[in-house]
């Protein structure tokens, strides 16, 4: 109460003392009590009706409602068996059309999203989610709401896969996941393109297993393989794998040769085959060379100069002939490395002139150990089994601070490295009898070692690296987000088929640009930026990938749900509520009249008595 309730009591009561004194003090004492009774209760009703008089009475109990949303996946004996098992009275709704057909005897209500009901319900404990659970944008629109997960098994088939959709000729195309099989028999993964099976392993039955399967593209352009998991003579699933293959013939070459080799013959006539733009300078006597033009014009190059540096992207020397040119042409090539981004790709045995800026950083020595004359080399993720010719082992390479090896052995020992040198690369290989492979029969090795060093030493072309999709795996007529990382903080202006996406600014980070849209068909698309830059997007049908789907929703459910643990208190048992509600003040106004009523007859019965 307030300072001026008090006063208003104190007030009162002093009115009620007097006026009960005065009552005592009459000389007709009859009736006293009840005059006293009335005085009393009307001098109190007055306060009441002044200052508000609250009673307590129980109120509604805390709100202990729980919601169950079915998911894709949902089993529904397990539901079954839930509800059974529970006194609480559950209401049952899905965003999924097709699950209000197989939920019929459950009744469930429709609601486009989860949003939507927790927006419409002010109070309630927790969500049970059943099935695979929600997607990323769900999850973000639950408001940190709690969810109990009740998920389904993990969906059988493909529930993880990775490769890369664009790739540079030659490149290795690598694809990588995991599949559930759940059935009691194995399963066979066959990787097809081109109405041919080019790779394919088995899962064993009944288990989850990653699996690599692996090709080397032979076309130039976009292409759609095809992974197919088949039980016996059934398709059990049947996915898209698009791929890009970036033209090489815009690459141009400088061959550097000491001498007329089987390794610069072999490396030529594979150059050329594969469409680069190739000059090859073979040095004969001194000052003599021999000079060939494939899939190019006619240059001179009796001396290495800027001018001629300047029309090719990357030199492949052998580090004779390296050792032979004029400290002005070495300066040449340094500079051209160093200031313009030319790659260099040196073949030695041994450096003669150790101190060499491309030397520098790779020192090559021979082992002193007994190196199998069959060695397993890796490089990226590909491995082949390589001879060493004639016995004699190849050179090895030190690893030093600021250099990336990019082919080894079993015991890690290095036999081609690469290393910056200020904006161009640098690559030195000692494999020298890598055309043996070629005779051999393993043409996919050689292929893809020399496509490797040729994408470490060029300089980077396109920009393709520079935009991100995600999801990863797009779908019809679902949100696709795309970002551009730029090197100029410029608002995009891209369109895709003929539509415009509009960028908004990270704020945080002024060179990224991210922009949404809705793919409207499926297959191929061509994003088109402002200079004239074509870019290549692959939309897949919405029946394409489910399990990847549902696997990523199981994931992101089950740790949005492990992390809302601790806010949910089911266990809690509901508490008594109480509220202090005012008493009308009819009562009082009632009372007053009655008690005043009683108090003017009573003296007016006094007066005729």
């Amino acid at each position: 109460m307030t300072t001026g309730n008090y006063i208003i009591v104190a007030v009162c009561l002093a009115t009620v003392l007097f006026l009960v004194w005065k009552e005592t003090q009459r000389a007709n004492r009859s009736h006293l009590v009840w005059r006293i009774v009335s005085t009393v209760l009307t001098a109190a009703c007055l306060l009441f009706m002044v200052i508000p008089f609250t009673i307590k009475v129980q109120g509604t109990k805390e709100s202990s409602r729980e919601i169950v949303w079915l998911t894709e996946g949902y089993h529904p004996d397990s539901l079954k068996i839930f509800l059974e098992n529970t006194h609480e009275d559950f209401s049952l709704h899905t965003s999924d059309i097709s699950i209000l057909k197989s939920a019929l005897p459950f009744h469930p209500i429709f609601i486009a999203e989860p949003a939507l009901l927790i927006d419409s319900i002010k109070s309630f404990r927790a969500l049970h989610v059943f099935g695979y659970g929600f997607t990323k944008d769900e999850i973000k629109k639950l408001n940190k709401m709690p969810v109990i997960f009740h998920a389904s098994p993990l969906p059988a088939g493909l529930v993880a896969i990775n490769w890369s959709t664009f790739l540079k000729a030659g490149e290795l195309l690598l694809i990588r996941g995991s599949f559930n099989n759940v059935r009691p028999a194995p399963v066979k993964l066959i990787l097809n393109g081109l109405h041919t099976n080019l790779d394919s392993l088995v899962i064993p039955a009944g288990k989850q297993q990653t699996f690599e399967l692996r090709t080397h593209p032979k076309q130039r352009g976009r292409a759609v393989y095809t992974l197919l998991a088949l039980a016996g003579k059934d398709t059990v699933e049947s996915e898209n794998i698009p791929v890009e293959v970036d033209s090489i013939s815009t690459i141009k070459i400088l061959i550097l040769a000491a001498s007329p080799d089987f390794e610069n013959k072999f490396l030529k006539n594979w150059l050329f085959k594969n469409g680069y733009q190739l000059v090859i300078r073979t040095a004969i006597s001194r000052d003599k060379y021999q000079k060939e033009y494939l899939n190019s014009n006619e240059v001179k190059v009796n001396r290495v100069t800027h001018l001629l540096l300047d029309k090719f992207d990357v030199v492949i020397a052998d580090a004779e002939e390296l050792a032979a040119l004029s400290r002005e042409e070495l300066a040449s090539i340094r500079s051209r490395v160093e200031e313009h981004g030319l790659g260099l790709i040196v073949k030695a045995d041994s450096f003669a002139a150790p101190g060499a800026f491309y030397a520098k950083p790779f020192p090559v020595f021979h082992s002193t150990g007994n190196i199998r004359k069959r060695l397993v080399l890796h490089w990226r993720s590909d491995s082949s089994s390589t001879p060493a010719s004639g016995g004699n082992a190849p050179a090895l390479i030190r690893k030093l601070p600021g250099t990336q090896p990019l082919v080894s052995d079993e015991m890690s020992r290095i036999y081609c490295s690469s290393s910056l040198y200020g904006l161009g690369k640098l690559v030195v290989t000692t494999l020298n009898n890598t055309f043996s492979w070629q005779l051999a029969g393993n043409d996919s090795a050689y292929h893809s070692l020399w496509s490797m060093i040729l994408q470490k030493a060029a300089p980077p072309g396109g920009s393709k690296q520079n935009w991100l999709i995600e999801p990863a795996l797009p779908r019809l007529n679902e949100p696709v987000q795309i970002t551009l990382r730029s090197k100029i903080p410029v608002k995009p202006q891209v369109n895709l088929e003929k539509s415009n996406i509009y960028f908004q600014q990270n704020p945080w980070l002024p060179l990224e640009w991210t922009g949404n849209f809705w793919p409207t068909r499926a297959g191929w698309q061509n994003i088109q930026t402002e200079n004239g830059q074509n870019l290549s997007l692959y939309v897949y049908e919405n029946t394409d990938w489910k399990s990847i789907y549902a696997y990523e929703k199981y994931k992101l459910t089950k740790k949005y749900a492990h992390e809302k643990l601790q806010e949910i208190k089911i266990a809690e048992p509901v508490k008594e509520k109480y509220d202090q509600l005012p008493l009308p003040k009819i009562y009082f106004y009632l009372i007053i009249l009655v008690g005043t009523a009683y108090l003017w007859g009573e003296k007016k019965y006094r007066s005729v008595y």
